[in-house]
């Protein structure tokens, strides 16, 4: 019996997957070139920021912990604005005179 001839579809595979590979290492490069494009866009001020739409559930205990953690990151964003509903300023407006309220 003669020996076996590796497959030539063996051969095929191993040739595309390296072409493959090759092909995610430049879109990875590309995106980490974009990302790069994007951040110094950003900081000279020639883009729009990003936006991402989030629960408050899953911000406020994040938040509240780096609060109370005393984190200096969060200082970075004390000027940034966020968008609430109205029935939620209203509320924490009703808290916020509870509070003062209840200190004094």
């Amino acid at each position: 019996m003669a020996p076996e001839r590796p497959s030539r579809r063996k051969a095929t595979r191993s040739k595309g997957h390296s072409e493959s590979s090759s092909k995610v290492g430049k879109a990875r490069r590309s995106d980490r070139t974009s990302a790069a494009e994007r951040d110094l866009d950003q900081v000279s001020g020639t883009s729009s920021p990003r936006r991402v739409e989030v629960s408050l559930g899953q911000v406020a205990p994040l938040i509240a912990d780096a609060l109370r953690s005393g984190r200096c990151w969060l200082q970075d964003f004390a000027d940034d604005t966020v968008t609430i509903d109205a029935d939620l300023y209203e509320i924490l407006l009703a808290y916020a005179k509870l509070r003062r309220q209840d200190a004094a």
